[in-house]
């Protein structure tokens, strides 16, 4: 059997890509389509490997259950998104990515026996300061287990449902692609690791940079509508050129269209001496910092 390229599989599989979006955004991306013409047709998913995490109700190995690449806009409308949080890329292990950024994959709880991803910890970790702000011990990097420690008094939801909940306010999480090529164990990480660079910077991301550039805009142009578009991470702000021009054109840059940019949760604390605290909660809590932009903007602040 002749092996796919990366080219075929995410044309064919997303051919018809809009079915799985809820009518309202079926109608807010009309007559966007992804651009399968520049993915390098020299990418091929030999050794098994397969695109992720796939259409909706069609799970590729190990996905975890309810994932599909259009899941962030399943519990929000177009009209209602006030944020939109944007990250890189989905996770490297299939079993994790779920389609919405950050949101990871196959966790029923909060535990320190089975911790959650660093990134992911770091945000858990900003929440539960917004809402107990003298605790400042629980942004320091050895935080996690006192926010565990906490969980039921700090009243947070089990993980599927955060995302849920935060969606349901009007935030949006997705990713710069939002698909990505199964890893080949066989291979040595190194040569492995420069594939999925190759992966991702020629073929998924290309291949989705029409959807978001038309997402981005496309919500930054909504008349009387406040949006706050957070970017965690270098590879997430290159995202922003389209929505800024179009804000900028309608003169909504900077008033009811503001940008956060802010190192990625996952980036390890920086120096000789490892600080307590990453570059990610250093500061200003980064959900107060959106908080504060949205008052900036005209809007309510999210409940966390």
């Amino acid at each position: 059997m002749p092996v796919k390229t990366l080219r075929a599989e995410l044309a064919a599989t997303f051919g018809r890509w809009t079915d799985d979006l809820p009518l309202d955004w079926r109608a807010f991306f009309a007559g966007v389509a992804p651009d399968a013409a520049s993915v390098d047709a020299e990418l091929l998913l030999d050794g098994g490997r397969f695109v992720y995490p796939g259409r909706k109700g069609k799970l590729p190995p190990g996905a975890p259950v309810g994932a599909h690449a259009l899941r962030p806009f399943e519990h929000v409308s177009p009209e209602d998104v006030r944020v939109v949080v944007v990250g890189q890329d989905p996770y490297l292990q299939v079993e994790q990515a779920t389609g919405r950024s950050f949101e990871e994959g196959g966790l029923l709880s909060w535990s320190v026996e089975k911790p959650p991803s660093t990134g992911l910890r770091r945000i858990v970790q900003a929440v539960a300061h917004l809402r107990r702000p003298e605790r400042e011990d629980y942004l320091d990097e050895a935080g996690w287990a006192a926010v565990v420690a906490d969980r039921g008094d700090l009243g947070l939801s089990a993980p599927a449902a955060t995302w849920d909940r935060w969606e349901t306010r009007g935030v949006l999480f997705v990713n710069a692609a939002f698909t990505a090529t199964s890893r080949d164990a066989a291979i040595p990480r190194k040569t492995e690791d420069n594939r999925q660079n190759a992966y991702r910077d020629r073929g998924h991301r290309v291949f989705w940079k029409p959807v978001v550039n038309a997402l981005l805009a496309g919500l930054a142009k909504r008349p009387g509508r406040p949006l706050v578009l957070v970017t965690w991470g270098q590879e997430a702000e290159k995202t922003l050129a389209a929505s800024q021009a179009v804000a900028l054109a309608g003169d909504r840059w900077g008033t009811q269209v503001r940008q956060i940019v802010r190192a990625h949760p996952n980036a390890a604390p920086k120096g000789a001496a490892q600080p307590a605290r990453c570059a990610f909660l250093t500061g200003v809590n980064p959900l107060r910092e959106i908080n504060e932009a949205l008052a900036a903007a005209g809007s309510s602040a999210v409940d966390w």
